[in-house]
């Protein structure tokens, strides 16, 4: 062959390959060099939502705390308090809790009111809500007859005391019942029973 003819041969022969090494670097990557990381979104990290702290309602949480009853005619004003600081109203402490009450009548008349007995029973909760055993409840009757005269300005006032509790307990409902005893007339011997009932929660300090 004339060396212009193989000259010729060997410049076409380098133009194919410059075009088949072209052909295969617009192909891209092999399917084998692909990345495999995945794409799209990314996988969700579990949350947690935090309870919410559960506020024990505490009625003595400022050392007293006053109500204002009705039993028919009778106006009562109740005074509840304690002497021992509401942090220290733990399961086992002996719980002082006192009461001092005193009576009027909403039509303003002269009979006389008395109380004849006050009754105090208790519910103990768990956190959940769950009874406990309960304190054995308290009864006091009235020393004299008819009754303790309660009506402004006479008043009553008794402290009573809470003894040790579940140490599971977070509150304690106490339950008051007032037995009250109204004159018919201001002078007559004869009397109307009322009765007042009122609840108070306290808290018990952890």
């Amino acid at each position: 062959m004339a060396p212009s003819k193989r000259l010729t041969a060997r410049i076409a022969g380098l133009m194919l390959a410059g075009m088949l090494a072209a052909a295969l670097t617009g192909c891209g990557a092999a399917p084998f060099e692909k990345s495999l990381t995945p794409t799209g979104s990314a996988i969700p990290t579990p949350t947690t939502t935090p309870r919410a702290a559960t506020t024990v309602e505490n009625e003595l949480a400022n050392g007293t705390t006053q109500r204002d009853l009705k039993a028919g005619d009778i106006n009562l004003t109740v005074n509840y308090f304690s002497t021992l600081r509401m942090d220290k109203w733990t399961y086992g402490a002996n719980k002082p809790l006192s009461v001092s009450l005193v009576g009027t009548l909403g039509h303003g008349g002269k009979n006389k009111i008395y109380l004849s007995q006050v009754t105090m029973a208790t519910q103990v909760l768990a956190a959940d809500g769950t009874t406990l055993p309960a304190v054995p409840t308290v009864v006091e009757d009235a020393s004299v007859s008819p009754g303790y005269l309660v009506k402004k300005p006479y008043t009553y006032s008794n402290t009573f005391t809470l003894p040790a509790v579940d140490p599971g307990a977070q509150q304690i409902i106490f339950t008051f019942s007032y037995d009250l005893l109204l004159q018919s007339t201001p002078k007559s011997h004869t009397y109307a029973k009322q009765t007042a009932t009122d609840t108070l929660k306290v808290a018990i300090a952890n």
